[in-house]
């Protein structure tokens, strides 16, 4: 990238009048239209970026705490706005001259985006959607930026997510108290720790009483490997109950299951896990009946934390927060 010296050495003028027209002050130093074109052009040619931390230092607006939200382009980067909509609350709510600062990574290559030089840049930070060896890299590394963990456990740092087992041993009570005696899991990245404990949860929860559960395997979250997946389920006389960790996986099998006359939920039950939003659920019929999880109330906790850790109260390791049941008719409620 290009600097100030940079494009003096290239233009022919002063670094201090390079300097002017990059903080958009030419117009008051009285600096003509013809040498700022000159000075922008280059500063575009030679790939020129501000150093925003330095200029806030030399402003005489004061200073604002910074969070740093990583957060993983990939299938929950639909998400994110519920989360900054959550944190934001508690800025508001709390009168927190803070702001949110997202900085999205790769899964697995979280490392090239949190360096200690990175982080040493904000106030604190949150680590959102991280993958195991994600966590692995956070958990080793030193800095003196406050760090909290959104929906991951945590050895280390302190962390605000829900009971993820709990969701799935839910989800299996729900359907055994219908009278399902079939039992159907769909899931997809099994490899992400929360996605694994909800399966768990649940397949624990059927085999107290005595079911096995058939696993179908979504390649990704889609509507599209919903279709794909109900084609899958071994289905017969007895009554089956699905629990699909997508919410948009199970709009899908609700689709397959409508084009092919089952019987929901006569005949099959399903139930998701949302995250998104909820009126969402009620464009399929019937409307899908979902675990919710917090995410809003999530995000607020852990900028409570973030809160906590700047005036040097103590935090508790976890918080887990409730999630809820939105019922729809996708099952039964005997």
């Amino acid at each position: 990238m290009g600097t100030i010296k940079q494009i003096a050495e290239y233009t022919g003028y002063s670094p201090t009048t390079v300097s002017i027209v990059l903080r958009g002050c030419a117009a008051q130093r009285n600096i003509p239209d013809s040498t700022v074109r000159v000075i922008l052009e280059a500063a575009r040619e030679l790939g020129y970026q501000p150093n925003i931390s330095a200029r806030r230092l030399r402003s005489d607006e004061p200073l604002k705490k910074s969070i740093a939200v990583f957060w993983t382009v990939d299938f929950r980067a639909v998400l994110v706005a519920k989360f900054l909509r959550g944190a934001q609350r508690y800025i508001m709510e709390h009168l927190l001259d803070a702001e949110l600062v997202v900085r999205p990574y790769l899964p697995e290559r979280l490392h090239e985006i949190a360096t200690p030089r990175t982080l040493s840049m904000y106030s604190g930070a949150i680590v959102c959607t991280a993958a195991r060896n994600d966590l692995a890299y956070i958990e080793g590394l030193s800095t003196t930026c406050p760090l909290v963990f959104y929906n991951r456990t945590s050895e280390k740092y302190p962390y605000v997510g829900v009971d993820n087992a709990a969701v799935g041993r839910r989800a299996a009570k729900i359907l055994l108290a219908d009278g399902c005696r079939r039992a159907i899991a769909v899931a997809e990245h099994a490899e992400m720790d929360y996605a694994s404990a909800r399966l768990a949860g649940f397949a624990g929860e059927m085999k107290r009483a005595g079911l096995p559960v058939q696993v179908v395997k979504a390649r990704d979250s889609s509507i599209a490997q919903g279709v794909a997946c109900a084609g899958e389920f071994r289905l017969g006389a007895e009554r089956a109950g699905a629990f699909v960790l997508s919410d948009y996986v199970a709009l899908g099998v609700l689709r397959r299951l409508a084009d092919e006359g089952r019987k929901v939920p006569d005949k099959i039950e399903v139930i998701g896990v949302g995250t998104n939003e909820p009126d969402l659920y009620n464009c399929v019929s019937p409307s899908l009946t979902t675990l919710e999880i917090p995410i809003e109330e999530m995000a607020y906790g852990c900028a409570g934390v973030l809160d906590a850790l700047w005036q040097n109260h103590a935090v508790p390791a976890e918080t887990m927060i409730p999630f809820e049941l939105r019922k729809g008719g996708s099952t039964r409620w005997a």
